[in-house]
């Protein structure tokens, strides 16, 4: 019988409960002393209800593609903050992040969006950038 403790399964040495598909979501059911793995739910605007391995993203419906930003913050990520805007339509802001708590970390967010032009916009509220003086932070 396995036992869980602390989101793992275990049985003398620690059993971790992830299947290795990123399309499940893996839980230790601490109540029935079992690891779990349902299927990752895909459910969301413009989103198509599947999950793609072996990244474990969301695919996108009909003609719809992926938007994503990727950001790694420097020495103050609560200064940093973005969006992603539709220049031609009415939508106005389709993805936005920050401020952020952990420094020198990547952050990642997506969104499903139509053909169309999109500008990307990054503040940094003190001015002095996310790169390199104080810190090496990217996007």
């Amino acid at each position: 019988v396995e036992v869980c403790n602390a989101g793992s399964c275990n049985l003398g040495a620690p059993v971790t409960c992830d299947d290795g598909l990123a399309c499940t979501d893996d839980i230790c059911n601490e109540a029935a002393e079992m690891c779990e793995n349902p299927a990752k739910t895909c459910s969301g605007p413009g989103l198509s209800g599947l999950c793609l391995e072996p990244s474990g993203d969301c695919a996108c419906s009909g003609s719809l593609k992926k938007v994503q930003v990727d950001i790694v913050t420097d020495n103050y990520p609560g200064e940093t903050t973005w969006t992603v805007t539709d220049k031609c339509g009415s939508a106005g802001a389709i993805l936005s992040g920050g401020t952020y708590s952990d420094a020198n970390s990547p952050f990642s967010k997506n969104v499903c969006a139509a053909a169309g032009q999109y500008e990307f916009k990054i503040d940094d509220t003190y001015g002095d950038g996310i790169c390199c003086s104080y810190g090496q932070g990217s996007y």
